[in-house]
């Protein structure tokens, strides 16, 4: 009880149990007749406000007990804190969620890799066609730059979908930066802030896994965004 709610076990004895649980009296007394049906245990979650004004998830656990002779009835009633459980269980539900999404996202690329191939084929087929005004072959550099932004992009997420072994290289500390700006400026995940960079060029090279390190700096600034 000191741990959770800053007060003693002697405190909490002989105070209201409906206010310790944050339910009413009615309510109360609906769950522990719940808990008398066949002298069963009743469970279930509720969340009170606890230490510093922490809010905390507790299992409550109600058996009804009762003394024939003595005539005493009552209620056994044991708390679990189920904060920490809670939590990690929607954390790994969200570590699932991420798998399932970065090999569906492996799948899509590939599918729309083979496309894209054709397409850039095709342009670069079409812009050595002699026959072709300039205006036309402007228009068809245009259409190459588009797909090669999207087999970059495709690059990319397939990069981050598909695991890799940690690689160590030597490269400049800004380079990951750079291509995460790059990267989320083209998915137009970058539109209401301004990066503003500032790189000494006097920091030296660094040697460490270039795609984990870009993946730090995507996340930061998908969080900044």
């Amino acid at each position: 009880f000191e741990k959770l709610f800053s007060c003693s076990e002697t405190e909490v004895c002989g105070s209201e149990a409906q206010k310790l649980l944050n339910m009413s009296r009615d309510v109360l007394s609906a769950e522990i007749q719940e808990a008398g049906k066949n002298g069963s245990m009743y469970e279930y979650e509720t969340t009170v406000t606890g230490k510093a004004g922490r809010s905390l998830c507790l299992k409550v656990s109600m058996t009804a007990c009762s003394d024939p002779l003595s005539g005493f009835e009552g209620c056994l009633i044991q708390l679990q804190d189920v904060t920490d459980i809670k939590k990690m269980k929607g954390e790994l539900m969200q570590t699932e969620k991420m798998s399932i999404l970065g090999s569906i996202a492996a799948k899509l690329a590939h599918e729309i890799n083979n496309p894209t191939q054709i397409i850039t084929g095709y342009t670069e087929l079409l812009l050595e066609d002699k026959s072709l005004s300039e205006a036309v072959k402007k228009q068809l550099k245009m259409i190459r730059e588009a797909t090669l932004m999207i087999r970059n992009l495709n690059s990319n997420l397939l990069d981050l979908a598909r695991p890799r072994p940690s690689i160590l290289e030597t490269f400049r500390p800004e380079e990951p930066l750079e291509k995460a700006i790059v990267f989320l400026t083209k998915a137009g995940q970058i539109k209401h802030y301004k990066i503003i960079k500032e790189y000494l060029e006097t920091t030296p090279c660094i040697r460490g896994d270039f795609q984990q390190l870009n993946q730090v700096y995507l996340n930061l600034l998908m969080n900044a965004s």
